[in-house]
């Protein structure tokens, strides 16, 4: 998107353009025409971007909701921000401890600020990227500094909130190190500061948590949002690791009833045993936070297999915990004998899901080289006691995902 200002973007002769793009889903070459046609003083370039702005709000609404409306964006920080659910959390979170203010450094488009302001903090936000950091003062209404944290002084408040930006010109940055602030840094500043808390990728190696830290892993509606690690000085009474589940309400920045599972140590493996009724796919905050063994402990269930996500069980815990897959039958892993057995059930049509064989299920479909017009049928393959084993499975949910 072209670097226009948002006196630029928001000038009353644009204001036509708005409303004439927010008509259009998806404008063809034809409507930008017609549209520069509304405005033909306008700067082409000018025109352009206000129709990428009205792009941008119609696809945030689906997360942030009306506000969305008023906001200005960037591509990539709309695709970096925190569901507002999840912000409000952590700003409830601080206001709950006491805080008052909070400094939040890299604070993208401003979500996780907003957030902060709806719980009635005192927010000062910084931002290193100067467009986005003048659309942020926009959509905050109040200035947003834009600086380098790393080389700049930061201004004290109650608690300091750390957003790294963990992209580059569209490529994800893996290594904790290439974020920026790099993490190594954040955590010294958190030694320093220890009211500090950071939002980190959900894949952030455990053994770069700091000993004194909380980490807990955030999924909303089952889908992995992020790691939030709370330093000593936030980290009171949440344990060492935790998984916190979700739950998408009507309005995207209420925080609903969440499920928390957490322990401050390392869990017994959970014992192994046969297939029974159900086979139950844990949350992938629960994955990530290697608390499958508390969660199975928690729930009676046992594991497949000692490397494999799944746990089996007689009795379906609350839909909260996992996944819930009805075991219908056992199946041959592969092969010609797992062919020949959908044939003979006349099974035309299968959703293949596998965990920990390395199968491509796009290339088993088409070996497969299965026909007919039942109805679908569900193929989990994965390992019990080590063994590659099969099983038609039905979902307890239409929008039950199973992982692949």
């Amino acid at each position: 998107m072209l670097e226009l200002s948002p006196a630029e973007l928001l000038a009353p002769e644009t204001k036509e353009i708005w409303v004439a793009a927010d008509t259009l889903e998806e404008p063809t070459p034809a409507d930008i025409i017609r549209l520069r046609r509304i405005a033909p003083d306008l700067p082409t370039d000018l025109v352009s971007a206000v129709i990428t702005q009205v792009q941008l709000r119609r696809k945030a609404r689906s997360s942030l909701g009306d506000v969305a409306n008023r906001m200005l964006f960037t591509a990539a920080g709309l695709q970096q921000s925190t569901p507002p659910a999840t912000a409000s959390r952590r700003a409830r979170r601080l206001v709950d401890l006491g805080m008052t203010s909070v400094l939040d450094v890299g604070c993208g488009i401003g979500v996780d600020a907003m957030a902060s302001q709806r719980a009635g903090l005192t927010v000062t936000a910084i931002e290193k990227d100067p467009v986005t950091a003048a659309f942020a003062t926009v959509n905050l209404e109040q200035q947003v500094r834009n600086d380098d944290a790393v080389v700049g002084t930061l201004p004290l408040c109650d608690a300091t909130f750390f957003d790294p930006a963990r992209r580059s010109q569209n490529r994800r940055l893996m290594s904790p190190d290439d974020w920026s602030p790099s993490w190594s840094w954040i955590t010294k500043y958190g030694e320093g500061r220890p009211r500090t808390v950071a939002k980190a990728a959900p894949g952030i190696p455990h053994d770069r948590i700091p000993a004194r830290c909380a980490a807990e892993w955030v999924s909303l509606d089952h889908r992995l949002i992020e790691t939030c690690i709370w330093f000593e000085g936030l980290a009171a009474g949440l344990p060492r690791r935790s998984a916190v589940l979700l739950h998408q309400q009507s309005d995207p920045w209420k925080v609903g009833e969440e499920s928390v599972l957490g322990t401050d140590d390392e869990s017994q493996p959970a014992p192994l045993g046969p297939v029974a009724d159900w086979i139950l796919e844990p949350d992938p905050a629960i994955i990530r936070s290697h608390l499958i063994d508390t969660l199975a402990e928690r729930i009676g269930a046992v594991g497949l297999s000692s490397d494999i996500a799944y746990l089996t069980s007689n009795h379906p815990p609350d839909p909260s915990w996992a996944q819930r897959l009805k075991v219908l039958d056992e199946v041959p892993a592969g092969g010609k004998a797992l062919r020949l057995e959908l044939r003979r059930r006349e099974i035309g049509k299968v959703e293949i899901h596998t965990r920990g064989l390395g199968i491509d299920p796009t290339r088993l479909r088409r070996s497969l080289k299965l026909s007919g017009s039942g109805p679908l049928h569900h193929l989990l393959l994965t390992r019990v006691a080590g063994t590659p084993t099969g099983f038609l499975v039905q979902p307890d949910s239409p929008k039950s995902k199973i992982g692949s």
